[in-house]
């Protein structure tokens, strides 16, 4: 697998690059093979390289508008545009924005009611500097995005129980505009786990990014169908509940889900067999149609 797609909103189509698509910066001192996997990533996608755009990050907190005219910027050769720049967004159709992660953190932001697509780059440094802050209040503030109305995912990175830094890094951590001390764990003398998924996460939902629907349908299933076991999501709108202990068929489930309960969901069994009796809730919908979602399913299930 070459690309692994985000499920973050209908209108907006993201991706994850691997391994096997091969290295796409031109930090790779191998020109010719970078281009040819960026060459390759745009057949993929079915565009060209003149609909990309690629920032040169530096753990900035600067953010640039870009516009289907920007296409094809920093594709083939790096120049000075969009240097020292960690975020984009775009209000133009068919425009891929690149972002570049290795361990850090990746953050996409669809601000729907503005038609607005934003991809941010965010190691430990881009985090204490905040530039998730800086980002989501200039859409805000400038671009009249309703935070209520934003569509947040973070995306793979290296987790809190990997990110080992160290007291230098910490005291930085302190410095940011909110208790942090839940996102960062001491393991000796001078070393410490940081949480950056977690310090991210929480500068959207500080700024009114809505969790609501997740915390809804978590206290819901707990409560009315305590056999339903629900993962609660890390960074994205979609929920995996397992219906492992209910005695039923993958078939079964699905045709209870579908001809009882009238609702769609997305199949665990599609990603693969370990899937099987999973199914994937997208709650990035306004909360009352949640609610009924989520009733709908308990009032479905074998008692």
């Amino acid at each position: 697998m070459k690309l692994i797609p985000w499920h973050i909103h209908d209108d907006v189509e993201a991706y994850t690059t691997t391994k096997e698509l091969g290295d796409i910066s031109l930090n790779n001192p191998n020109i010719l093979q970078v281009l040819q996997n960026r060459q390759e990533l745009a057949s993929l996608l079915n565009t060209d390289l003149e609909h990309m755009v690629a920032p040169r990050q530096t753990h900035s907190t600067n953010l640039k508008q870009v516009y289907l005219k920007d296409g094809g910027t920093n594709m083939l050769k790096q120049t000075d545009t969009l240097y020292e720049v960690d975020a984009t967004y775009t209000k133009d159709k068919d425009l891929y924005l690149l972002s570049f992660h290795a361990d850090c953190t990746p953050i996409l932001v669809y601000c729907k009611d503005q038609g607005i697509v934003c991809a941010i780059h965010s190691g430990w440094l881009g985090t204490v500097r905040q530039i998730v802050d800086h980002t989501i209040r200039y859409l805000i503030e400038k671009e009249n995005c309703n935070p209520k109305d934003m569509y947040c995912l973070i995306g793979p990175c290296l987790s809190k129980n990997h990110l080992e830094v160290q007291d230098d890094v910490i005291d930085q951590v302190k410095q940011m505009n909110f208790d942090t001390t839940p996102f960062y764990k001491q393991t000796d003398e001078t070393h410490y786990l940081l949480d950056n998924k977690g310090l991210n996460k929480q500068q959207l939902l500080n700024l009114g990014v809505l969790e609501e629907n997740i915390q809804f349908a978590v206290d819901y299933f707990a409560k009315e169908a305590p056999r339903l076991k629900v993962m609660k999501p890390q960074g994205t709108y979609l929920i995996w509940l397992d219906f492992s202990d209910y005695g039923l068929t993958d078939d079964e489930l699905f045709t209870l889900l579908h001809d009882q309960a009238k609702v769609i969901l997305n199949r665990g069994s599609d990603y693969g067999k370990e899937g099987e009796l999973h199914a994937r809730l997208n709650i990035a919908t306004p909360k009352p149609l949640v609610e009924e979602i989520c009733k709908r399913i308990v009032h479905c299930l074998p008692q």
